[in-house]
C-alpha cells in the first residue's frame, strides 16, 4: 500500500463515499456479532503449564457465514455508483477492522465499544488496477468505462 498524493475531485467523493460505506459495513457487522464465553484454558507448552485465558470473558465472534456476506453485499450494492469490486473491498476493509478490533479487545487493549472509522483511505483491489510500468502510471477503474491514471514518476 502506498500513498499517493493526487488532487482530483473524483478521488475526493470515491474516498468519502468508501468511508461512510465502510462505517456502514462495520455497524452492520457489529448488530451481526454474537458474544460467548470462554471460559479459563490451561495448555502445556515446553513442557510447563500456562493459563491462556485467566477467566471467564465474554468473546466476540464475527458473522463469517456466506448468506451473511451475500445479502450484505446486495444491500451495499443497490445503492453503489461505483465498480462492484469497491462494495467488495469495502467489506474486506471492514471485516479487517473488526478482526483487529477484535484481536486487541481480547489482549485488553480495546474498550467493548463500536470501532469507528476516523483515518481517511480507499483500498483498491487488484483486479481494478492496471500497471503501466513502461510509463510509471496505475490506471485505476472508478466506474466501468471511467478511469483514473496515477503516476509514480518522480519528474
Amino acid at each position: 500500500m502506498y500513498s499517493v498524493p493526487v488532487s482530483d475531485s473524483r478521488v475526493r467523493e470515491l474516498i468519502s463515499w468508501y468511508l461512510r460505506v465502510l462505517q456502514r459495513v462495520v455497524d452492520i457487522d457489529w448488530e451481526g456479532m454474537e458474544w460467548r464465553y470462554a471460559f479459563p484454558k490451561v495448555e502445556r507448552r515446553g513442557g510447563k503449564l500456562k493459563v491462556t485465558v485467566l477467566y471467564k470473558v465474554k468473546v466476540p465472534v464475527l458473522p463469517k457465514d456466506g448468506s451473511f456476506k451475500k445479502r450484505l453485499r446486495d444491500e451495499l450494492l443497490g445503492d453503489c455508483p461505483y465498480a462492484r469490486h469497491c462494495v467488495d473491498a469495502v467489506i474486506r476493509a471492514a471485516y479487517s477492522v473488526m478482526e483487529s478490533w477484535r484481536k486487541r479487545y481480547l489482549k485488553g487493549r480495546a474498550r467493548r465499544a463500536r470501532p469507528r472509522v476516523r483515518r481517511r483511505f480507499a483500498r483498491c483491489k487488484v483486479t481494478l488496477m492496471r500497471v503501466d510500468y513502461g510509463r510509471k502510471t496505475i490506471r485505476i477503474t472508478i466506474k466501468p468505462g471511467e478511469y483514473l491514471e496515477v503516476s509514480w514518476n518522480r519528474k
